[in-house]
């Protein structure tokens, strides 16, 4: 086994194990402990970034992959604003930091990257609430052919 593929392998077992919310993940401290744990964070979205380089020539994605890039964003809005959980001075980051998971999502179903600088919004999207205030980068352009249908927010 060559340096890349032990490489790859570590980054699926750490990924799995933070979608697996593992002692000490960002997905266990959230939920048990209510605690924002901006390094766990930090590697969360650092492997989810990867694992979107990654994929690209994949055929096929593995199930749990799916489901963990599905429920993330989810799980974490839920959490984000549940009635007991600390409105502490990192609520700019929380916005931000769910806006980044909802785009990584985007980008690991569509392979579409929505930014033009990846690392830059990811860097941006984990710092604390002092700097957080940066507005939002902005998102690719798509080519002027391509039509976009408004999804009304009424039910």
């Amino acid at each position: 086994m060559d340096h890349q593929n032990q490489d790859i392998d570590a980054l699926f077992d750490r990924l799995h194990a933070a979608f697996g919310s593992e002692d000490g993940s960002f997905l266990q401290r959230l939920r048990q402990e209510m605690v924002w744990d901006n390094e766990a964070f930090k590697d969360l979205v650092n492997d989810m970034r990867s694992i979107c380089e990654f994929k690209t020539d994949e055929e096929y994605i593995e199930r749990w992959l799916a489901d963990g890039f599905w429920y993330v964003p989810h799980f974490v809005s839920t959490w984000i604003t549940h009635p007991d959980f600390p409105k502490d001075r990192l609520a700019g980051t929380h916005a931000l930091a769910k806006q980044l998971l909802e785009d990584l999502a985007h980008w690991f179903f569509t392979d579409d990257c929505p930014w033009e600088d990846p690392e830059g919004w990811i860097a941006m999207a984990v710092k604390d609430s002092a700097t957080a205030a940066v507005p939002r980068p902005q998102p690719k352009e798509l080519p002027a052919d391509q039509e976009h249908a408004e999804v009304s927010s009424e039910a």
